[in-house]
């Protein structure tokens, strides 16, 4: 067995001999490793995000602030996308964030750009926009300015909508462009994981 650590998380690769693949994804499944595994194959995130969506025939919608429209790259980067991704917004000012995604000016006032409530309507606003079935959505701090002992750089809220509209704050470390690219890996991982609930 061996790992290959990455920003997307790690790679586990375990060689065996025979046919005996199923019996160690049961063993791995029974592992204390379970709930950390996000599949057993070697699709990339965005890959395993359209598969599903094409096999529960749901569609997709992003709005980025923060991550500048990394996450409709990195699924567009996808031959087939078209099938499920609608589009995106990158709502990278709070006039975009109203006027385009109808976020409200007293959430902006009383919570900050950055923040739960912001990125909970961000999603919704979104999802009704391009009427789709699902929806992700970025608003955080990249850096280097801009942080505050509250708010530090590093702290980005990811929204999501589906059956329910709902957003969780994290906090990473890094330069600008890592803290890019991991505020992008993690709203990737919150799309999976509303794809992996959804219903058929």
């Amino acid at each position: 067995m061996s790992s290959y650590p990455k920003i997307g998380g790690i790679d586990i690769v375990v060689t065996y001999e025979g046919d005996r693949g199923k019996e160690i994804q049961n063993i791995l499944e029974e592992s204390a490793l379970a709930p950390y595994i996000w599949q057993f194959g070697d699709l990339s995130v965005e890959e395993l995000i359209i598969k599903i969506a094409k096999e529960k025939k749901k569609t997709i919608a992003v709005a980025e602030s923060c991550t500048g429209g990394k996450i409709a790259s990195r699924l567009t980067d996808i031959s087939g996308s078209s099938e499920v991704f609608l589009g995106g917004v990158v709502s990278y000012s709070n006039e975009c964030k109203m006027k385009v995604l109808q976020v409200q000016k007293e959430t902006l006032d009383q919570y900050g750009a950055v923040s739960d409530p912001t990125a909970s309507q961000m999603a919704k606003g979104v999802k009704e926009l391009l009427n789709a079935d699902l929806s992700i959505s970025t608003t955080g701090i990249a850096g280097p300015t801009g942080g505050t002992p509250e708010k530090p750089v590093g702290t980005i809220s990811i929204g999501q909508s589906y059956q329910n509209t709902e957003s969780k704050t994290y906090q990473f470390h890094g330069d600008r462009a890592r803290l890019k690219n991991y505020f992008t890996q993690v709203a990737l991982w919150s799309l999976l994981d509303i794809l992996q609930s959804a219903n058929n």
